[in-house]
């Protein structure tokens, strides 16, 4: 036990140095910031019950609506998301089902079952209230490595105007505005997702990073800071344009092994990752 926690200690403080060496310590490079948004930048009304998943806070407030029949209709809808979230978190535990396809099935349900009957103008307001709640350590990190980013981009299953909120809310952080990449919405009749320009899969994270490294071709290395297995997904596809060497992989508040085996450094959250940063002239 004590040899396992002993290595684990190791491990981090390899991966802490090679953060260093990776933003600081080597020639000043164009860098691209790529960050997950559910779980990893958004901490959320109540971390513990919704783990941070932006589109429950949506779900909570709209179920304020002013509308009596429509506050029940989301209320209802939220609590079979619940249970359909419970049973889906089960089977991927089993092994039966993948990060990927459990997330791509509860953004359909959301769609089809909670947002069918708000107004565009309900969505966007409610988008805005929960757009300051991101760790406020993240923010901190983010302020500590500005010097050193081209760019910023967040890459999620999170709505769209969840993600535009958010960017208008972070621009002062990095110099111009972030690029952002979520699940798109068309107003047909019923509400739809746009499959062609939304991010539902491990594979549209990869092909996101690809067009953002077409974007930025001054770009030499890319920081990805992920949650999940699919966030992997981001730092292959940038290693492959760049080389290891050029690719550094965060998991911060990682919800799966997965990400935790294959990213460079596992700091845990967001306040540790900021003493790790500030401690960078030791």
């Amino acid at each position: 036990m004590f040899a396992r926690i002993r290595e684990m200690g190791k491990k981090e403080q390899r991966g802490s140095e090679k953060l260093k060496d990776f933003l600081f310590r080597q020639p000043p490079e164009q860098t691209l910031l790529v960050c997950d948004f559910d779980g990893t930048l958004y901490r959320g009304i109540c971390p513990a019950l919704g783990r941070g998943l932006s589109a429950a806070d949506l779900g909570f407030l709209l179920c304020l609506s002013r509308s009596p029949l429509r506050a029940l209709r989301i209320g209802t809808a939220m609590c079979r998301l619940l249970v359909l979230m419970v049973r889906l978190r089960y089977r991927y535990i089993r092994g039966r089902i993948s990060m990927s396809r459990m997330d791509r099935i509860l953004v359909h349900f959301f769609v089809r079952w909670v947002l069918r009957s708000v107004p565009p103008e309900d969505l966007e307001r409610a988008a805005r209230k929960i757009s300051g709640l991101t760790y406020p350590c993240a923010r901190a990190c983010i302020r500590e490595i500005s010097s050193r980013i081209k760019a910023a981009a967040i890459v999620s299953k999170a709505f769209d105007p969840v993600l535009k909120a958010v960017a208008g809310r972070l621009s002062h952080l990095v110099p111009g505005n972030w690029i952002t990449h979520g699940v798109h919405l068309v107003s047909h009749s019923p509400l739809e997702i746009d499959r062609d320009h939304s991010v539902l899969s491990r594979r549209d994270k990869y092909q996101r990073l690809q067009r953002l490294l077409d974007r930025f071709r001054d770009v030499r290395r890319v920081l990805v800071i992920g949650d999940t297995e699919d966030d992997i997904a981001m730092a292959d596809s940038a290693r492959e344009r760049l080389g290891n060497d050029g690719v550094f992989l965060i998991a911060v508040h990682a919800k799966d092994p997965k990400i935790r085996r294959a990213c460079d450094l596992d700091p845990g959250n967001w306040k540790r990752l900021h003493r790790m940063i500030r401690a960078r002239k030791d």
